[in-house]
């Protein structure tokens, strides 16, 4: 509880990856979590999708696969880092190179998991 005695807002959290069931598992896990509570308020299976739900949702934060179906995810990045500058993005990376890490984060990336 915050010191004002209400409970915290929820971290409103967009989540961007083509496999669904992988989406579903994060979810999962996110929902799960405590204080602050973690809502998933949206998915979607490529960066256009999700760049439209920003729109439309105004997350806290977008979660993000680097290297979606649409090739790599930097220049989405600047996309959403223009369109919705509120939202944090945090990038989902296994396995990939450092230059594409720097450049996810040179594009507006606020983390990299």
């Amino acid at each position: 509880m915050s010191a004002a005695g209400q409970l915290p807002s929820p971290i409103r959290v967009l989540l961007i990856d083509a496999s669904e069931i992988f989406r579903r598992g994060v979810k999962s896990v996110l929902s799960a979590q405590g204080e602050p509570p973690i809502q998933v308020v949206g998915e979607a299976g490529s960066a256009a999708e999700g760049l439209a739900g920003c729109r439309r949702l105004r997350p806290d934060v977008v979660l993000i696969d680097l290297v979606p179906p649409e090739g790599p995810a930097p220049p989405a990045l600047r996309q959403f880092a223009r369109r919705a500058p509120d939202s944090r993005l945090l990038v989902l990376a296994p396995q990939v190179s450092d230059a594409l890490v720097h450049e996810a984060v040179t594009a507006g990336a606020r983390g990299i998991l």
